[in-house]
């Protein structure tokens, strides 16, 4: 952002968004290129492998199930709306976390990228044991929910702000809590939804949860508006990220293994 900034007329921030697009813009190219729909079509797989791929999925199909079963299923809407509300704890991170730096006192734009690493450093250390955790214990509800809540405690008390080591470990252990809980959380419906209901379950769940993207930012942003503190719109944040974290631990399946839970 500042070493391009005027390059070819552009701002830094267009710069920005120019260098992050180009590879999303490639790997689409090449996804359309080399992504098959069937397993017939699918060279790199053995012929023994397509077969059994090809009757597995004609199986599932001979399991037919409506997907107004899915609209039905109390417990997909949970799992939904639980969904929504780790979404919106995350995008109020990806979109704010250069402004909590700023209020804290940082003022160049590098040294607010470089801070803004480390709760993704973070993150992916919180994914690796948390993943690792639900799957040796074959357990996953409460690897969400508890992750969940602790993402919402700490994202209260970097709202809090005031100090620029405090806000950052405490958005670091927020970030770490709600992607940690992301990653556990897919295990969740794969284990629910079965056979050919599975697809529109799981993009169902998904595309509720992925309203969370919109929302959260215009409910921060409103409520900045609103009040000049950034803080009210991450407080809305945290109440968000425990109404999620009640869903996830009000998940239990009848008849489910520990697995689904």
């Amino acid at each position: 952002m500042t070493a391009f900034h005027g390059t070819l007329g552009l701002a830094g921030w267009q710069w920005m968004f120019v260098v992050e697009g180009l590879p999303c813009v490639v790997l689409g190219i090449v996804a359309w290129r080399f992504l098959v729909d069937r397993p017939d079509e699918a060279p790199w797989l053995s012929a023994d492998e397509r077969d059994l791929l090809i009757a597995n999925l004609g199986t599932q199909r001979a399991q037919h199930h409506s997907f107004r079963h899915v609209l039905r299923d109390g417990r997909v809407w949970r799992m939904a709306f639980a969904y929504f509300c780790i979404i919106c704890g995350l995008y109020a991170v990806n979109f704010w976390l250069p402004s909590i730096l700023k209020s804290d006192g940082v003022t160049s734009t590098v040294d607010i990228g470089l801070y803004s690493t480390i709760p993704y450093l973070g993150a992916i250390a919180g994914m690796i044991v948390f993943g690792r955790s639900s799957d040796s214990h074959c357990e996953r509800r409460l690897h969400s929910a508890l992750p969940t809540l602790a993402g919402a405690l700490a994202l209260a008390a970097a709202a809090a702000g005031g100090h620029l080591a405090i806000s950052l470990t405490f958005v670091t252990i927020a970030t770490m809590g709600m992607w940690a809980a992301y990653t556990v959380f897919w295990a969740i419906p794969s284990d629910h939804l079965k056979g050919d209901v599975a697809a529109g379950g799981i993009a169902l769940i998904n595309t509720i949860g992925l309203f969370g993207g919109f929302g959260s930012p215009t409910i921060i942003g409103w409520a900045r508006t609103t009040t000049g503190s950034l803080a009210a719109g991450l407080y809305v944040m945290v109440g968000l990220l425990m109404i999620g974290a009640v869903l996830l631990l009000a998940m239990r399946m009848p008849g489910a293994s520990s697995q689904a839970q």
